[in-house]
């Protein structure tokens, strides 16, 4: 998709398959799926840094820590039971909407553990089939929550993991593309 519109656009597409593999060209102007980190960093809107989870970031949520103002910005177990239209939710202060919940959304990189023992202890039950094998190895990171989930899989730095072929209801993605040089 991200190479169908860039070429739409008129744009130079990022991905390339070479020697079986999807690979990402960095320097095309094209759209391509946010890696982790500029996933976070937009999630917050710049707040704090882009940290993947560590401790240096300000916030459980782009708008704060307080749970209860989930309502005002995200569709989550809470007060949904499907995937809805985007922007109906109050947007981050970038003006980027659904970045909590609604669906989970692909990040271009592959999963590295911080601790693999501490990451597969924390995962929802849907994503506990992954044993540390090559099917472990080959998976990507999904950021942002889905309307099936309770309020803690929805904090900014919140990760789970999935297998690229994987397809569902909760799932979905954000294209990027980088700003022209001035």
């Amino acid at each position: 998709f991200c190479n169908t519109l860039s070429k739409r656009e008129g744009y130079q597409p990022c991905y390339r398959k070479r020697f079986g593999r999807w690979r990402c060209d960095w320097q095309a102007d094209g759209y391509r799926l946010p890696t982790e980190a500029e996933w976070e960093y937009a999630c917050r809107a710049g707040a704090g840094r882009a940290s993947a989870g560590r401790a240096e970031t300000q916030s459980r949520y782009s708008f704060g820590d307080d749970p209860a103002q989930l309502d005002d910005y995200a569709w989550y177990a809470g007060n949904s039971k499907s995937v809805q239209v985007v922007a109906r939710k109050r947007p981050n202060r970038w003006g980027l909407y659904d970045m909590h919940g609604n669906v989970w959304e692909w990040c271009w990189d592959r999963y590295r553990g911080y601790s693999l023992a501490a990451e597969i202890q924390i995962l929802p039950d849907r994503f506990r089939y992954f044993t540390y094998t090559k099917t472990l190895l080959n998976t990507r990171v999904l950021r942002g929550g889905s309307f099936v989930d309770s309020p803690v899989l929805l904090r900014s730095a919140y990760r789970v993991i999935d297998l690229p072929e994987s397809r569902n209801v909760f799932l979905g993605f954000r294209c990027v593309r980088v700003p022209p040089q001035h």
